[in-house]
């Protein structure tokens, strides 16, 4: 009874953050010219593969917001944390780290245009989740539309 009460509470977990994920971008719609929304899948890397990490990254922009997440999910101990990591063409920034529970964790960050705790959204290349040792998680953002 002890396993399938912890397998019906992980699985509770992961779809409560699945559907806080869902929310999050529903209620952030753009209206159509204003920005652009993008959602791209994270790539496991070969120590991403012994750890079972999937995770995708979303950005949107705006007229009057921005706003970064990154979701994880991997086969890690509760409380395991992790680095997100983002480049431009001209440098690379900390975004700030994702706390996994039960297997899944999101960062996620909102800001107004222009804020400098963040670099624009638009000028976002590519995306690493590390656990500090190894990138776990990598991808690239395609041009944002004109």
């Amino acid at each position: 009874m002890g396993k399938e009460l912890r397998k019906v509470r992980k699985l509770t977990v992961s779809m409560a953050a699945l559907l806080l994920f869902a929310t999050v971008a529903a209620a952030q719609r753009i209206t159509p010219g204003t920005g652009f929304n993008q959602t791209i899948r994270l790539q496991p890397t070969k120590a991403g593969q012994e750890i079972g990490a999937e995770g995708e990254a979303m950005r949107k922009s705006a007229r009057d917001m921005e706003m970064f997440a990154v979701k994880v999910q991997a086969k890690v101990e509760d409380g395991t944390k992790l680095l997100v990591v983002v480049s431009t063409k001209e440098s690379s920034f900390i975004m700030g780290t994702v706390d996994l529970f039960f297997g899944v964790g999101v960062f996620k960050m909102e800001v107004k245009p222009g804020d400098p705790s963040m670099p624009p959204l638009k000028d976002l290349v590519s995306v690493y989740v590390t656990d500090l040792t190894e990138v776990l998680l990598q991808g690239d953002f395609p041009p944002p539309p004109m």
